[in-house]
């Protein structure tokens, strides 16, 4: 049976994309048979570009189904359109295309309460597709917040083994330092990852071998391949 990882964010422009792109290249050294999509584009299709460079000949319009063309969320960029997107859609439309695979990565749009389509954003994505989520963040001041925030929008158990992924920002700020190793004394150290800034295009290429070291121990840890150990987030019941 196919699994599903859902890749979301604290907000836009965070990296996801970026870590959807790497995750693609890595886990099919390991032989696995992956897709990915980004089932919702607004404001333009790069991100859904990217994947599809990636994705050794996986049609564009498989990857992006839906794509407008304002910057906003794309449940309000559909109504825009005339278009009303339900969840049921968007989750027969992966279900579908995924069904021969081994393993299938879905990136939202926005951050974690973005509203996605007319009757959910992500976290009822998630529920609907019975994904583990991976929450993306951009190391910088704010995102302990932005991060406690965002896990507090899933149900208790599950945001407790969520894993966050920090990105480098291009400029770092006086919190980078720092934000790793709070968040790991908050979450708990098996449950946050660092990227290094990567300015090449991600299609190709070798992955640097510190990143590459990173997306393994995130691979172990969404594939369920050690126990977890839940941190003490506070988040909804």
């Amino acid at each position: 049976m196919v699994e599903f990882i859902l890749v979301t964010g604290t907000g836009t422009d965070v990296g996801k994309t970026v870590l959807t792109t790497l995750l693609i290249r890595r886990l099919r050294t390991s032989g696995l048979k992956v897709l990915a999509f980004k089932p919702l584009c607004s404001g333009g299709r790069d991100d859904a570009r990217r994947i599809h460079r990636a994705s050794a000949g996986v049609p564009l319009e498989v990857i992006n189904p839906w794509h407008f063309r304002p910057p906003i969320a794309p449940a309000i960029a559909a109504r825009r359109a005339g278009r009303r997107i339900r969840l049921a859609e968007i989750v027969g439309h992966v279900r579908n295309h995924a069904s021969q695979a081994d393993l299938a990565l879905v990136e939202g749009a926005g951050g974690v309460l973005s509203p996605l389509a007319e009757d959910g954003d992500v976290p009822e994505l998630v529920s609907l597709l019975r994904a583990r989520p991976v929450l993306v963040a951009v190391n910088r001041l704010g995102v302990i917040h932005d991060t406690r925030s965002a896990l507090a929008c899933f149900p208790r158990k599950l945001a407790e083994r969520i894993p966050v992924v920090l990105m480098t920002p291009a400029l770092r700020d006086a919190s980078c330092r720092d934000n790793p190793e709070y968040l790991r004394e908050l979450l708990g150290p098996e449950r946050v990852f660092q990227i290094g800034r990567l300015d090449e295009d991600l299609s190709s290429g070798a992955i640097p071998s510190a990143v590459a070291r990173e997306l393994d121990r995130l691979i172990a840890s969404l594939r369920g391949t050690h126990p977890d150990r839940p941190g003490r987030t506070a988040a909804r019941s």
